[in-house]
Order: C-alpha cells, then sequence, then structure tokens
C-alpha cells in the first residue's frame, strides 16, 4: 500500500530534519573520547604531576619560620596556582573533545528551532509519556548493559593485578608503584576499549533508530519529488528544452565542421581538423536519429562534406567523446578520409577545407 512507510528518508528529508536539529547522535561517543583523551593524558602527564605534587608537598618547609596568616595565605595561593596548572590541560581537552566528538558525528549544526523552547515539554501528560517512552527504556537497558560489560571487564583486570600485587610486599615501595602503574595502566586500557566497542555499537543504533523513525511512504517520496523538481509536464518541459539547446549547438558545429561521417542517418559524427590550429583531428559534435538528420541537412546546406562510413561512425559513437581529439585507435581511418577529401578537392580544383 502507498501509505506503509516503506521508504527511506530522501536526502530532502534528512535536510529538513537536519535543519531541525534531528540528528542521528550517540552521546557514548562523545563519552568513548572524552574517556579515551583523558586516560592519554593523564598517564602522559603523570610524570610531572608527580613531581608537581611533591613540590607542592615540601613547599610549607621554608615557610615554617614566617608568620601563621602569611605563609597560610602564601601557601593557598601556591596550591590553587599549582591546581590550575595541573588541571587545565584536562579541562581543556574536554572543552576540545567534547565539541570535535559531536562535530564528528554530524558535522556543525545550528538549529534555532531546536533551541526555541517547546510548549509541549511543559505539558505533564507529555512529559510522563517521555519518562515511560520506548527509547528512554532502551536507553535504561543501555546503560545496565555497559555497566555489566565494563565492570566485568575491569573485574577480570583487576583479578589478574591481585595475583601481582600479593608478592609485592616481598619485593618493597619501588616494586608496589612499579605493579600499581601497570595495573592503573591495564584498567585505563581495557575500559577504554569497552566504551570504543559500547560506541561503535550505539552510533549504529542510533543510525538505525533514525532511519527507521523518518521512513517515508511512496506517495510521501513522489510529493517531495514533485515539489523539488515540479510536476511531470514542466519536467518533460525541460528535457525538451535541454534536448533543442543542445541539438542547436551540435547543427552550428556541423556547419563549421570539416567533414560530417555517417551511418548514414541514424549516426552523425562531426570532424574538425585545420593544421595551424589543432594538432589532430577533433570531434566537434555527435548526434544519434532526428539529431543526426538534423546535422546532415545543415552540413549538406553549408557546403561540408558527408563521409559515409558506417564502421567508423558507429566507432567514433563509441570510443569518441565531443570537444576531445580522435582516439588513437581510429586515426588511421579518419586520416584516411581526410585524405580522400583533399583528393577530391584536388581533382576539383580547390583547396581542402583543412588546409
Amino acid at each position: 500500500m502507498s501509505g506503509e512507510k516503506t521508504e527511506k528518508p530522501t536526502p530532502k528529508r534528512v535536510r529538513d530534519l537536519r535543519r531541525k536539529g534531528q540528528v542521528a547522535q550517540s552521546n557514548e561517543v562523545v563519552s568513548a573520547a572524552l574517556t579515551i583523551a583523558f586516560f592519554a593524558l593523564f598517564f602522559a602527564s603523570l610524570p610531572g604531576m608527580i613531581d608537581r605534587l611533591e613540590a607542592m608537598i615540601l613547599t610549607p618547609i621554608p615557610l615554617l619560620e614566617g608568620d601563621v596568616l602569611s605563609v597560610t595565605q602564601q601557601l593557598l595561593q601556591s596550591y590553587i596556582s599549582e591546581l590550575q596548572r595541573m588541571l587545565a590541560p584536562f579541562v581543556g581537552i574536554v572543552l576540545v573533545i567534547g565539541v570535535g566528538a559531536n562535530v564528528l558525528q554530524n558535522g556543525l549544526i545550528f538549529s534555532p528551532q531546536a533551541a526555541a523552547p517547546a510548549l509541549k515539554h511543559l505539558s505533564p501528560s507529555e512529559n510522563a509519556k517521555r519518562i515511560v517512552s520506548l527509547g528512554n527504556c532502551i536507553e535504561l537497558g543501555k546503560s545496565i548493559g555497559k555497566i555489566l560489560v565494563i565492570g566485568s571487564v575491569l573485574l577480570l583486570v583487576l583479578r589478574e593485578g591481585m595475583r601481582a600485587l600479593v608478592w609485592t610486599p616481598s619485593c618493597g615501595i619501588r616494586c608496589l608503584r612499579s605493579v600499581t602503574g601497570s595495573l592503573l595502566l591495564g584498567i585505563a586500557v581495557y575500559a577504554a576499549l569497552s566504551l570504543l566497542m559500547v560506541a561503535i555499537a550505539h552510533f549504529a543504533f542510533q543510525r538505525w533508530q533514525f532511519t527507521k523513525r523518518n521512513m517515508m511512504s511512496k506517495a510521501e517520496v513522489k510529493r517531495e519529488y514533485k515539489e523539488e523538481n515540479g510536476a511531470p509536464t514542466l519536467i518533460a518541459h525541460r528535457k525538451q528544452l535541454h534536448m533543442e539547446l543542445l541539438s542547436k549547438g551540435m547543427i552550428d558545429q556541423s556547419r563549421r565542421a570539416t567533414v560530417l561521417i555517417t551511418n548514414p542517418t541514424h549516426v552523425a559524427v562531426a570532424i574538425y581538423y585545420n593544421r595551424q590550429q589543432t594538432p589532430l583531428p577533433l570531434i566537434s559534435a555527435v548526434g544519434t536519429d532526428l539529431t543526426a538528420q538534423d546535422m546532415i541537412d545543415a552540413a549538406v546546406a553549408t557546403a561540408v562534406p558527408v563521409m559515409r562510413n558506417v564502421p567508423l561512425a558507429q566507432a567514433l559513437l563509441k570510443h569518441g567523446r565531443v570537444d576531445e581529439y580522435i582516439p588513437s585507435h581510429l586515426l588511421v581511418p579518419v586520416a584516411e578520409v581526410l585524405r580522400a577529401l583533399g583528393n577530391l578537392a584536388t581533382e576539383a580544383g580547390v583547396g581542402p577545407r583543412f588546409s
């Protein structure tokens, strides 16, 4: 039935939805990108952070003999300044990655319509419907599944790491630092990989759900096509005008051609050659059926030679292109045609058209 929504949304429908701010968007992609970037920055800057923390711990020692209020003020200023320097890269990466992950999914979107307040959001009944909607139930299931997946992975990593931690008392504090660092790195890597897999699956699901939610009926597709391109009669009129303009250009080229090669009435190929202008013969126009007949009539009316050569005309139609030189494998037969024209012109006591 034409009312059934069986067709995928057209590009125009997708553009219209995009203007309204409706796109396939996954928050899990943003979450995964932020987590991976955070872990990468954390482990890259960890040695420097440890050095800064050690310096912060040792800062009060030179100030022990000073006034308590003055020392406290200096320490607070020093600690706040140091914490700002330590946290600034993390704040910056949250802003950059947060925006970048959204842009990566659908590009830049500016939709005032989506930002405008909607009165239906103030309706208690509408809010209740949204709370118990299928989408929210799916999101709840996704969150539970994500917790289970990531939790299971982290438990496996911790179980393996605990075996190494059991032996740390026998190797001292240095060994503890190394084992703890390896354990934290393993947790970060596996957590990031788990989030990445969840993000890919969720983004694919969002794309599928977006397409499913905006399916169109055949009648809607036809109506949209008419709105965008016009009624069938208007489309046919445009095509007719285009063909007329194209045919007129071919006829004009036929009048200026050196020779017209035909098959004999269904195909016409206009060849232009002038030793002073073109190093090789050029295909100036190609026509079939009625256009070919018009080209032949125009050539005859302007005394352009018309040569019947069925194999050559078909080969030029198949392999040649307008406004390009003759294909290399057809140069010899075209040269023979031009040579024959030159001989005929010499016998008639006139110069060839391509001299």
